[in-house]
């Protein structure tokens, strides 16, 4: 996440200068219009305070920029493979996802 908002903003993936040519036809990855996202979007993102790949102020800004129906779970000491390989994500997240998505759609 920090190589995604580098600049500032919630880029594409950055290939290179030449690759990024190849690819969208500029020498820097475009940004994602997050304003495309309807406001009435439900959106889910859990992040952690010990992720070396997506950083907690990153995530941030990004929450911050997002126009959407935005629900939000920082779990401290997880890491970005912790959501994945979690043995306890069962108690730290799941019923956290499970809860926000029955409110939803009851």
């Amino acid at each position: 996440m920090s190589a995604v908002l580098k600049r500032g903003t919630f880029s594409k993936y950055d290939f290179g200068l030449m690759r990024n040519n190849e690819v969208y036809g500029t020498n820097v990855a475009p940004p994602y219009d997050v304003s495309n996202i309807p406001k009435d979007f439900h959106m889910f993102l859990a992040y952690g305070g010990s992720d070396t790949v997506a950083d907690p102020n990153d995530v941030q800004r990004l929450i911050e920029m997002l126009p959407c129906n935005l629900e939000v779970a920082y779990l401290p000491s997880y890491s970005h493979f912790d959501f994945v390989l979690s043995t306890t994500a069962n108690i730290d997240l799941f019923p956290k996802v499970i809860s926000y998505f029955k409110n939803i759609h009851p």
